[in-house]
């Protein structure tokens, strides 16, 4: 009954129909939602080329801000058009405009941040998860905020407070997300004949299926409550804050875990410096490895699932979070590091070839650029800038689509390399990276023996 829970914002109370008013259901159909994605991205690349073709036409300044500023209105739109279908498509939108290095730089910051953002469910909906799940939800909460703080592509987060006075989040699921994704998926496989053909030496259909198991993980919260359990206990000695989780009052469309209140990834850009800003790069660098060496993949690595408290790095949505069970490359990928750090291109090479990215003419031909471009971060003080983050965009996406294959075991670690230097490089961050991995690793032959068995 929602009669036994005590609805708040800020001070004051709410109407329920004020939500319900904003709130809209998931399109869960492969047609519908093919369609709206469809029409969207057409209208944003007839802006984007109607923008291109006006501003070769003019040197007046007035009539080039006037482009730039029927541009910005089209981004706008196709991103609250997105986010409106959230699951995988929001998902991919997400990830595409933090990496890729064709956009402007000011575009994919803004489109990564609009996506944050996307319309909630309604109050009903809301209070029909927290009856099912507890009976009399006044038994549980003392106060719960029925306007959501966060909505993402997955579910909508929600203030509380238990009866103990705890404050907590509330993460609840979006009802149907699942067939949602379903649906984005089947859509994606019937282009795959086309896909086979632009990249024909890549297996396309099983990295659409690592995409689909990724986003479905995502969808139980029970396993993510786990996860912010193991994620506190692998960083407990690094100066980051996890919130912890209340796993007994968890479901699997339904999370609870501690409020932390902090300052979100693009108010920190607006107003830190860049000492401040390479100390949390600093603790993004470190905490991803820490993870790693405790077997824990982070890899929904994006502006959103970070904030920033006194200084320390917040870190949030452990949902995608691959334990090393369920990943082939562990060892390669600490091996390929050990090789970067020291520029020992016949190491590279053999990894290469081992992995199955090519035969040895095939790696003999890219392995230096390879190691160049990838391995600079790791000699020495370094800087993560707009040019080094296109760099490494261009160069994997031309050896990708022209020479060699991406492995199943690299699939997974090349999408971490790619998020991780494109937030580095919002974040402009610089330090000895090689020092700070060197900290937090023992990378050693006797470790990675261990580890690997």
């Amino acid at each position: 009954r929602s009669s036994d829970l005590l609805m708040f914002h800020g001070s004051e109370r709410t109407s329920a129909l004020e939500v319900v008013k904003n709130s809209r259901d998931i399109p869960k159909g492969s047609i519908v939602r093919g369609l709206k994605v469809s029409t969207s991205t057409m209208k944003l690349l007839a802006a984007m080329a109607l923008g291109k073709i006006q501003s070769m036409t003019t040197q007046n300044l007035e009539r080039q801000n006037s482009i730039k500023a029927a541009l910005s209105a089209a981004v706008r739109q196709f991103v609250g058009e997105i986010s409106e279908l959230r699951g995988a498509l929001q998902k991919f939108a997400q990830l595409g405009f933090v990496i890729n290095g064709d956009l402007p730089y000011e575009w994919r910051d803004e489109l990564a941040k609009g996506l944050t953002y996307t319309q909630p469910m309604s109050t009903a909906a809301v209070t029909k998860v927290l009856v099912e799940a507890y009976g009399e939800i006044s038994k549980v909460f003392g106060q719960f905020d029925n306007r959501p703080i966060a909505c993402g592509s997955i579910g909508q987060v929600h203030r509380a407070v238990l009866l103990g006075g705890e404050n907590v989040c509330v993460k609840i699921k979006y009802n149907g997300i699942e067939s949602a994704i379903k649906a984005d998926f089947r859509n994606v496989r019937a282009f795959l004949p086309i896909a086979n053909a632009l990249l024909p030496n890549q297996m396309i259909k099983p990295m659409i299926s690592d995409w689909e198991e990724s986003a479905l993980r995502e969808c139980d919260l029970k396993n993510e409550s786990l996860n912010y359990r193991l994620s506190n206990a692998a960083l407990r000695n690094l100066a980051v804050i996890i919130p912890g989780s209340y796993e007994e009052l968890s479901r699997d469309n339904l999370l609870v875990t501690e409020f932390v209140d902090g300052q979100d990834f693009f108010s920190f850009l607006q107003t830190s410096n860049q000492n401040q800003r390479n100390s949390i790069a600093v603790s993004i660098w470190r905490s991803l490895y820490v993870l790693l060496e405790h077997g824990l993949f982070r890899e929904d690595i994006q502006p959103a699932n970070y904030m920033i408290k006194d200084n320390k790095l917040v870190i949030l949505d452990l949902g995608s979070l691959q334990h090393a069970a369920d990943i082939e490359g562990l060892k390669s990928h600490l091996t390929y590091m050990h090789a970067f750090a020291t520029g020992d291109y016949k190491s590279v090479a053999s990894l290469l070839v081992q992995d199955g990215w090519g035969d040895e003419q095939t790696v003999k031909e890219e392995v230096r650029a390879i190691v160049e471009v990838f391995g600079r971060p790791f000699r020495g003080e370094f800087e993560f800038t707009e040019s080094y983050s296109m760099e490494v965009y261009r160069m994997m996406t031309r050896t990708l689509t022209k020479k060699m294959r991406m492995p199943s075991s690299s699939r997974f670690l090349l999408r971490i390399f790619w998020s991780l230097y494109s937030l580095l490089t919002m974040l402009r961050a610089r330090a000895d990276w090689s020092q700070e991995l060197a900290a937090e690793l023992k990378l050693d032959d006797s470790w990675l023996k261990e580890r690997s068995s």
